[in-house]
């Protein structure tokens, strides 16, 4: 390392031990079937509707980004977005943006529902033919219209999913 170089500093707080690993290990693991797909994507979007009533954007809301706690409740991470938005998760109408961060909230916001959508899909399909899979695609497929203001809000997403649990 030259003398002008600086190393990279890491910040954060590591609160808690997340045992059930990322939601993208999850997915991942072919042997396990009995998860709780539809509780963990209303928590998603419970958590996700909290930042976003205290004008907080996510910003990388992805599988990645999902842990699994002890009592198997789903927490998102990496709220910061600090290392930037993957292209493949960011909405359509904001894939020219070079700097999403400088954007509006209520733009900011609208990717969060498109990248909370991709998560949603994601999940479906690892569901299988399930009811609680079928579900889950047709609300991912209500929050991926491509006009930003005909997608599905999350307090919609949100009742959609507490009716799965009734």
């Amino acid at each position: 390392m030259g003398q002008g170089d600086i190393p990279p500093v890491i910040r954060g707080f590591l609160l808690e031990d997340y045992p059930g690993g990322t939601l993208k290990q999850v997915l991942q693991d072919s042997s396990k079937r009995n998860i709780p797909l539809g509780k963990w994507a209303l928590q998603i979007a419970e958590g996700l509707n909290r930042l976003h009533l205290s004008r907080i954007t996510h910003m990388d809301v992805k599988p990645l980004n999902v842990v699994i706690a002890s009592n198997d409740n789903a927490v998102l991470i990496d709220i910061s977005g600090i290392r930037g938005v993957p292209r493949a998760w960011l909405a359509p109408e904001l894939r020219g943006t070079n700097d999403p961060f400088s954007l509006s909230f209520e733009e900011r916001q609208c990717n969060g529902i498109w990248a909370y959508r991709r998560l949603l899909s994601l999940m479906a399909e690892s569901a299988g033919d399930s009811p609680e899979a079928q579900l889950l695609g047709c609300i991912a497929t209500e929050t991926a219209k491509r006009n930003s203001s005909l997608r599905l809000e999350l307090c919609h997403v949100i009742s959609r999913l507490r009716q799965l649990g009734q």
